[in-house]
């Protein structure tokens, strides 16, 4: 019963006893007495009974009934009280109601919690906001991360709690399921010790998505947001990515940023600001330097990490690069080069911008965002023409071939397989497909969603 039926329950159970004190003018001497009962404690009970002879009347917790009744001695008793609360007192009490006058009746009530509290302990990184609590049979609730919550007013009785962390990157230490013992009066403590991890650097990918760098496993499990970003490139010593900070005001036509690069582990961030307007950055084989694309001038950069300095890669006149993409020893650079008005094509240069040449598959289409294998046999690349299709060809400009639709390819660390960013056409729409780098295999699909520029860790 709520407190508004209690009330309702209350005022004709006043109506009542008045009127058969009324009903004969001539009867007994009237008098007051005021009825209360307080509740506190934790779980405190809402609802009680007040009986005396035959009068049963509820009672809300902390409020105030009046009856007129017939003056003399009267006993009055509690009841109704819940299991988790104890009558501070007697929960019986005769009193002499006055002439005329009013008499106080008052019991006093303590309750305590009966139930569990939860406690999460978390650690790691990437911590997710909360978690959901599973007790017995009850409704699903939700507890902080690092938080405590008690959940009272429970029957006594042994309950099954669980823990769900639900992010795929933590998990409980020890048992996510346990037993709990609930005894009246009392709470019983349940504590869940959860461990948030990164991905492992083995087998990582990373990839962007909505201006976000994500890592996450090479079989799509384990995803963990990284930092704001364009275009990752890994180190070869997987330790840190390299990517683009890089932003344009489409109506004032200025772009601002920079190249940046961030420790996975510790999501360190370094801002190398000398290389301003740099996009499309690749990490040297030798870890020494970055090759980069200014926006501002569509030319091909080198980032020195030793000591900041930026070099221009010099091309033949009117020619303008982008996507460069290293060699395996670190000595040529493979990119997406183009003279206003003509298709764009694979170009290969040594890294000091001399051994200029194209590569026969751009000649007839356009050929867009290479990568060089880590083994140096191949060069996968987009091929816009009809459909936007993923391409293989080697560095000496022989063997050609189409593998499959889709757009911003790169291979495997052993060189066996390819990840690319799938739509335009293919069966299965947006995402992050693997396929052989033989073309052997069906795309197997490992993300849903924008994905863009994934880079297997070395």
């Amino acid at each position: 019963m709520d407190k508004k039926q209690a009330r309702s329950f209350v005022a004709l159970a006043f109506f009542a006893l008045a009127a058969i004190a009324c009903q004969d003018s001539t009867g007994p001497r009237l008098g007051y007495v005021r009825l209360s009962v307080q509740s506190n404690g934790g779980d405190y009970d809402n609802l009680f009974e007040i009986t005396s002879d035959t009068i049963h009347l509820p009672i809300v917790a902390n409020s105030i009934s009046t009856l007129q009744l017939p003056a003399g001695l009267r006993s009055f008793e509690l009841k109704g009280v819940a299991d988790n609360c104890i009558v501070q007192g007697s929960s019986s009490t005769s009193v002499e109601i006055p002439r005329n006058d009013t008499v106080e009746v008052t019991f006093v009530v303590g309750c305590a919690v009966t139930g569990i509290s939860i406690e999460t302990r978390t650690t790691g990184q990437e911590l997710p906001s909360q978690f959901e609590v599973l007790i017995s049979s009850l409704p699903t609730v939700t507890i902080t991360v690092n938080g405590t919550q008690t959940y009272g007013r429970l029957p006594v009785g042994r309950y099954d709690v669980r823990l769900r962390v639900g992010a795929p990157h933590c998990s409980v230490t020890g048992d996510s399921a346990v037993t709990a013992d609930v005894v009246n009066r009392q709470v019983t403590a349940v504590i869940f010790n959860v461990r948030c991890v990164l991905t492992p650097l083995t087998g990582v990918i990373v990839f962007e998505e909505n201006a976000r760098l994500i890592l996450m496993n090479a079989d799509g499990s384990g995803r963990g947001d990284l930092t704001h970003g364009w275009g990752p490139s890994w180190s070869r010593d997987g330790t840190k990515i390299v990517y683009s900070t890089t932003e344009c005001d489409y109506y004032s036509y200025l772009c601002y940023g920079s190249l940046a690069t961030v420790d996975p582990a510790t999501r360190q961030i370094t801002l190398l600001s000398e290389a301003r307007v740099g996009v499309q950055p690749d990490w040297s084989p030798t870890d020494d330097v970055i090759a980069y694309t200014d926006l501002n001038t569509a030319q091909l950069y080198l980032f020195n990490l030793a000591n900041s300095a930026t070099t221009l890669v010099p091309l033949p006149q009117g020619v303008i690069a982008f996507h460069p993409s290293w060699s395996p020893d670190g000595i040529q650079l493979v990119a997406s080069c183009y003279v206003t008005g003509g298709p764009s094509r694979l170009c290969i240069m040594n890294r000091d911008g001399s051994g200029f040449r194209y590569l026969d598959a751009g000649a007839n289409s356009n050929a867009y965002e290479p990568s060089w294998s880590p083994d140096g046999r191949q060069i996968v690349f987009t091929t816009a023409a009809a459909q936007t299709t993923i391409s293989v060809i080697n560095p000496d400009g022989t063997g050609l071939r189409n593998l499959v639709l889709g757009y911003t390819p790169s291979f495997s660390p052993d060189s066996r397989q390819i990840i690319f960013a799938g739509g335009n056409g293919l069966a299965g729409g947006n995402g992050l497909f693997v396929i052989n780098a033989d073309g052997s295999t069906t795309p197997t699909r490992i993300t849903n969603g924008n994905h863009y520029f994934p880079a297997w860790r070395p």
